[in-house]
């Protein structure tokens, strides 16, 4: 009984460790890296990949599992969504196997079959709710995700304002254009 209660210590000190410390121990390098990206080409097209490899000159996009590489010369705008689905199921999902663990060394000692409770009944039950609440994770992280511009060509954007520009009468409502840079 103490090696599975041992047990059971160990792991709800590593749920805790993986919901809390390894999230926030983020990489610093030169690269920005995205599950999901939009590029915006000078020539008008857009297109959608996943996986964004992007560093000062390049850009690194797999299209429908094929990698494509887009020099930065020719992009006008980059969007992409940050991948808070994933960071949101593991930590619901975590936090919840956390709290079952919690609970079930609080109460090793209540669990026989006499009383009615079953520490089988009590595992797959904390599974269930461990599942429930990382699919819940996935949703609210999903909900949440917004395409969010990370780069904008600023030489391409002006020189598309003014083009409109020239192209209107002074009568027309012109638009604020929003710039970013990173």
């Amino acid at each position: 009984m103490k090696i599975v209660s041992n047990f059971l210590l160990f792991c709800v000190i590593i749920s805790f460790a993986f919901v809390t410390i390894i999230p926030s121990s983020a990489q610093v390098s030169a690269k920005i890296t995205y599950p999901k990206a939009m590029v915006f080409l000078k020539d008008g097209r857009i297109i959608k990949g996943e996986k964004l490899l992007m560093d000062e000159e390049t850009i690194f996009l797999h299209i429908n599992n094929n990698p494509q590489v887009f020099q930065i010369n020719d992009v006008s705008q980059v969007m992409v969504k940050k991948g808070y689905a994933n960071d949101f199921a593991q930590c619901f999902g975590g936090g919840c196997l956390a709290l079952c663990g919690i609970t079930l060394i609080a109460n090793f000692e209540n669990f026989d079959e006499y009383n009615g409770y079953s520490l089988e009944n009590f595992i797959v039950g904390s599974l269930i709710w461990t599942a429930i609440f990382t699919a819940g994770g996935y949703l609210v992280g999903s909900v949440i995700d917004d395409w969010t511009p990370i780069y904008i060509n600023r030489r391409a954007s002006e020189s598309n304002r003014t083009a409109l520009a020239s192209s209107k009468s002074d009568d027309s409502v012109k638009l604020p254009i929003l710039f970013a840079t990173f």
